[in-house]
C-alpha cells in the first residue's frame, strides 16, 4: 500500500475522533452537569496562587489571610482598650494626688486656724483678766468707800461677820480715816489681831 493512502485512512479515522473529542470536551458541561460540577469542585479546592516571588501557595491562603485579618483587628481592639484603660488609669492617679493635696492643704489650713483660735482664745483670756483686774480693784475700792462710809453702828454688825482675811483686804484697801474707823467699830481682841498681821 502507499503511504499516502495510509495516511488518507487514519486521517478518515483520526480525524473525527479529534473532532468528536473537541466536541466531547466542550458538550461535557451540558451532557453530565453533576460530574462536570465534583470536578470542577475538586480542580478549585486544588487550585494554587502564584505569588510575586513564584511560590505557589493553595486556596487555603485566603482563608489564612482573612484569619490574620480578624486577628489584626482584635488586636487592634485590644490595644485601643488598653490604651484607654491606661488614659482612665493615669486620669484617677491625677485626681487622687489633687485629692491628697487637698486634704493636706485642708489640714494645714485646720492646725493653723486652730492655733490661732487658740492663741486669740489665751490673748483673749489675757485681755479679759486684765479688764477684769483694774475693775475689780476699782470696784472693791467703791465698795469699801460705800462699806467704811457708814456710821458705827450700822458698820459694827457687818464688820464683826468679816473673816480675818476680809478685815485685813478691807483695810488695807481703805485711806486713814476709813481705816480708823474700821478698827473703832471691831472688837478689842479682832483690832488687836487685825493690827498683828498688818505689822508682820
Amino acid at each position: 500500500m502507499d503511504k499516502k493512502k495510509i495516511l488518507k485512512i487514519l486521517s478518515f479515522i483520526g480525524g473525527p475522533l479529534v473532532v468528536m473529542a473537541i466536541a466531547a470536551y466542550f458538550l461535557f458541561p451540558y451532557l453530565n452537569e453533576e460530574k462536570y460540577e465534583e470536578i470542577s469542585a475538586k480542580y478549585e479546592d486544588n487550585q494554587t496562587v502564584v505569588t510575586a516571588d513564584g511560590n505557589r501557595i493553595g486556596r487555603d491562603f485566603e482563608s489564612l489571610v482573612e484569619q490574620v485579618k480578624d486577628l489584626q483587628a482584635g488586636n487592634n481592639r485590644l490595644q485601643n482598650l488598653v490604651d484607654s484603660l491606661r488614659a482612665t488609669n493615669e486620669e484617677l492617679e491625677n485626681k487622687l494626688e489633687e485629692q491628697k493635696k487637698l486634704i493636706e492643704q485642708q489640714e494645714q489650713a485646720g492646725t493653723e486656724s486652730l492655733a490661732g483660735a487658740q492663741a486669740q482664745a489665751q490673748g483673749d483670756a489675757g485681755d479679759a483678766e486684765n479688764a477684769e483686774d483694774i475693775p475689780e480693784d476699782e470696784n472693791f475700792a467703791d465698795r469699801v468707800k460705800s462699806l467704811l462710809s457708814l456710821d458705827d453702828e450700822s458698820l459694827t454688825p457687818i464688820v464683826s461677820e468679816l473673816s480675818d482675811e476680809q478685815l485685813l483686804r478691807l483695810y488695807e484697801s481703805g485711806g486713814t480715816i476709813q481705816r480708823k474707823k474700821l478698827l473703832r467699830t471691831l472688837e478689842p481682841k479682832r483690832a488687836a489681831q487685825l493690827m498683828e498681821e498688818v505689822m508682820l
